[in-house]
């Protein structure tokens, strides 16, 4: 009955309550047969819920009763997936690159597997600045995506990860209207969320803010509706990045708030990190230094994120708030690691603002000269397609709204 219930509340949305169902069905299983289906559900509720720390922690629990059953790796294997995917979404380092490129290329797995395991490869890539495996995970599937019908949800995703981070980002556009509008028609909830917020997402990468804003007020809305609070956070950060890159500073106060909430009830490092980022950034664009001050003083654990892009931003806006308030302290060896980070992550979106911050640690440091050199190619390697807001001095944006 709870395995039922389960079920129909995934369905219906209610991933807390599924949970919960779930939680019931694995309390009552007497053997591991029984046991297994309860952890499987589990996961799913737990994607659904964006609890990434549950859907790891379930999918090692999984394993170990495979382990007991004497169940060797199947084929075809979605918790895999799912296992990478939440490593992913914890800013974990990953070590599956190898593994998801040798699953993409693998003939004993069928299409859709593969192009989903070279999706979750190209998305590792992507936050790391990797573009190396995201070409590799193309060509596992190039030849494959010919025959796949072109509104494959799967493929569609695949064709959106590629084309906005390293292929051609005025492919992107399309893709995502496309992805969105299957997603809204696909029935399932969790598809609904994370696709919307997944074209979004791509449309903010290349400066397409006015066609993801629509989607992320969609997905915000589903959010609430069917209570998911991670899943609200989630979808306002891509639009408070929105907001910030944009320079309308007013939403992305509110966006703050909403967050702010939302993190006060029920958080992880990962979103605590994401908003304090996230209000580093607003105090920058806004000269704040009364709130800089506040955010450097707030205890703050030292933490270097093991994936690259997140590691990047939350170590520059570290360093951003030293330029506001306490620029003599500034280290050259910190801000010379950025430099480098930088170097490998500038052509993938979302970066005018950081360079922004950067230019100025430069300046700081004394390092001019550089930090021009920096601005002038910025251009060059400039992901979006549209202009932009930022071209103003080093030291920030060209206008913004207050």
């Amino acid at each position: 009955a709870a395995m039922k219930l389960g079920h129909r509340l995934v369905g219906m949305g209610m991933g807390e309550e599924a949970t919960q169902a779930y939680d019931a069905a694995r309390r009552c299983s007497q053997t591991d047969d029984e046991l297994l289906p309860a952890v499987e559900g589990g996961i799913t509720a737990s994607r659904l819920c964006a609890d990434w720390e549950r859907v790891r922690a379930s999918c090692e629990e999984r394993g170990s009763v495979l382990a007991r059953l004497g169940v060797s790796n199947a084929a075809c294997d979605e918790f895999e997936l799912y296992a990478v995917e939440a490593s992913m979404l914890l800013f974990e380092r990953s070590s599956w690159r190898d593994r998801l490129v040798s699953l993409a290329r693998s003939d004993s797995q069928n299409t859709g597997y593969r192009v989903r395991a070279a999706t979750m490869a190209a998305m590792v890539g992507d936050n790391n600045y990797d573009g190396e495996t995201i070409f590799a995970a193309h060509q596992c599937v190039e030849a494959t995506l010919q025959d796949v019908h072109p509104d494959d949800l799967d493929a569609l995703l695949f064709g959106l990860v590629f084309h906005t981070s390293v292929g051609d980002p005025h492919a992107v556009r399309d893709l995502a209207l496309r992805y969105a509008d299957l997603s809204r028609e696909s029935g399932e909830k969790r598809q609904q969320l994370h696709g919307l917020r997944r074209a979004a997402n791509a449309l903010v990468r290349i400066g397409e803010h006015d066609s993801a804003r629509p989607m992320l007020e969609e997905t915000l809305e589903l959010g609430k509706r069917f209570k998911l609070p991670r899943q609200v956070f989630a979808s306002s950060d891509v639009l408070l990045t929105s907001y910030l890159l944009c320079g309308e500073l007013t939403k992305a106060d509110a966006e703050v708030s909403r967050q702010s909430s939302i993190v006060s009830a029920d958080a992880n490092e990962v979103m605590r990190a994401m908003l304090r980022y996230s209000r580093t950034t607003l105090a920058w664009l806004t000269e704040d230094r009364s709130l800089a001050r506040s955010l450097w003083s707030e205890h703050r654990r030292d933490v270097h994120f093991n994936q690259v892009a997140s590691d990047f931003c939350a170590s520059l806006g570290e360093v951003a708030l030293q330029v506001l308030i306490a620029p003599t302290a500034l280290s050259k060896r910190e801000v010379t690691r950025l430099e480098d980070l930088y170097a490998r992550g500038r052509g993938f979106g979302r970066q005018d603002i950081n360079t922004a911050m950067l230019c100025a640690a430069m300046k700081c440091l004394g390092n001019e000269k550089n930090a021009l050199r920096l601005l002038r190619e910025y251009p060059t390697f400039r992901r979006e397609v549209c202009p932009g807001l930022f071209g103003g001095p080093i030291g920030g944006p060209a206008r913004v709204e207050n």
